[in-house]
């Protein structure tokens, strides 16, 4: 294992346990007991949640005379620290534009900007 998170609290949408968590090439690959790895986390005392979704941000979106203060940069980078792992952005299609085309102009301003992980 690349890393090792050990006697965390693992906090589930089922249950709640102890045991150590291990990930390679930045994926969980092993949950267990006893794990070993190149560098270990010692989370004794703390809960140890799955990456948190956040289904309506308004990122880099302007409404009126007035722009969310967040960028794709910054937002997404606040939201990977913060352990949320999935953000779904609001979309706003112009009138009599389809959906489709409001999300594809969506995805075209955030391409490139949004943070892939936690910088810091």
């Amino acid at each position: 294992m690349d890393l090792v998170i050990k006697n965390g609290t693992i906090v589930t949408a089922s249950d709640i346990y102890q045991a150590d968590i291990g990930v390679k090439d930045g994926q969980i690959a092993l949950i267990g007991q006893g794990l070993e790895g190149q560098t270990t986390l010692d989370a004794a005392g703390q809960y140890v949640f799955p990456g948190f979704v956040d289904v309506h941000v308004h990122l880099q979106m302007t409404i009126g005379d007035i722009t969310s203060t967040d960028d794709f940069a910054t937002g997404t980078i606040a939201a990977a620290c913060g352990g949320t792992t999935t953000i779904i952005d609001f979309v706003d299609p112009k009138p009599g534009q389809s959906l489709h085309e409001a999300v594809s102009d969506r995805r075209a301003e955030a391409d490139g900007k949004a943070a892939g992980r936690c910088r810091g």
